[in-house]
């Protein structure tokens, strides 16, 4: 049988704009976390690709304490490098779910490795039994975090330090995320697409994948909702790429249902029912995103920014900023810049 490898960065610089993704793992790793979440981030290079040579790439490393073959729970090999090994910075962590031997997760070399990343990384995660690796390390203390229904009492008895929430499926905490279930980082990873090219990115990749219904979450607690695939869903599917296409336009309902060549009326049921919110809080979601992209990777000033995205001169912007973020652009910006993810 051959071992599976998902992605080689021996030759990755420490200065590639690139953004490197590490994928933890251990003997019982659960195959599909690190399938489904490198088949993502691969999707999402094609389809980058395909549109602009300049925008940033994912390169992924599947990691283990020890390096070389790990098993994982379907018992396929799966080719890793070591932790030790990685001089690199990278941009996302992810400790994928599976393994029930939790003394793997207190070695020292891994530990090591967490703390290291979680002053380096953007964004570290756990799945699962991944959620312990990051709990080992410490860097969930005082952290909102969760982890699988049957792992809970286990996790908050042995570090009261953290926050726990039982009923949350994803978590996140100034960078730190963790999920409940096995099978996550499909969805994980595509609310970093998300955050990182946009709704747009995020759909495209969703839908390449044929994904069941997703939340794509982000810091302000406002979801962007993927096409849901469901019977009559293809109409709305399109009604919702013309919307995003439209951002910067005045558009109303009128518009948008005869677009779709349907009366206002029927059109509005028939979008609330596929994504549970009217057409107005579609695009006030998706303007927002697209103005959080912005602040993102340029230096554009804010009202040419709320030109871009349909919401108006930049005091507009900055009044929904406040109300949905609890912060101005101006903040948001210096933030998300300030952590070295500025695209140029």
């Amino acid at each position: 049988m051959k071992n599976i490898s998902f992605g080689c960065s021996s030759q990755f610089s420490r200065r590639s704009p690139d953004r490197h993704i590490g994928i933890v793992v251990f003997d019982g790793t659960h195959l599909a976390d690190v399938a489904c979440a490198s088949e993502v981030f691969h999707r999402c290079n094609a389809i980058a690709t395909a549109q602009s040579s300049s925008l940033p790439r994912y390169m992924t490393s599947v990691l283990s304490c020890g390096g070389g073959v790990i098993t994982s729970s379907g018992s396929i090999p799966v080719l890793t490098q070591a932790l030790g090994q990685q001089s690199q910075i990278f941009d996302t962590l992810l400790v994928a779910s599976g393994s029930y031997n939790f003394i793997r997760f207190r070695e020292r070399a891994l530990l090591d490795f967490l703390q290291r990343g979680r002053s380096e990384a953007r964004r570290i995660a756990g799945i699962c039994t991944g959620v312990f690796a990051l709990a080992e390390a410490g860097i969930l203390n005082n952290r909102r975090a969760t982890t699988h229904t049957a792992l809970q009492s286990k996790l908050i008895l042995e570090f009261p330090r953290i926050k726990l929430e039982c009923r949350d499926t994803i978590t996140e905490d100034q960078g730190l995320f963790t999920a409940r279930d096995a099978g996550s980082a499909s969805e994980l990873a595509l609310r970093w697409v998300e955050a990182d090219f946009g709704s747009v990115m995020a759909i495209k990749v969703a839908e390449s994948l044929n994904a069941d219904p997703l939340d794509l979450a982000n810091e302000a607690a406002l979801v962007m909702p993927v096409v849901r695939k469901k019977p009559g869903a293809n109409k709305m599917r399109e009604a919702s790429h013309w919307l995003l296409e439209h951002l910067a336009d005045n558009i109303n309902l009128s518009a948008a249902a005869e677009s779709m060549c349907m009366s206002q009326r029927n059109f509005l049921r028939h979008f609330k029912r596929e994504f549970s919110q009217t057409p107005r809080e579609f695009l006030l979601q998706a303007r927002l995103d697209m103005a959080r992209h912005e602040l993102r990777v340029t230096d554009l000033p804010i009202d040419k920014i709320g030109r871009r995205c349909g919401l108006g001169n930049g005091e507009h912007v900055a009044k929904l900023f406040r109300k949905y973020m609890a912060l101005t652009p101006v903040e948001y910006r210096q933030r998300e810049q300030g952590q070295g993810c500025l695209i140029s």
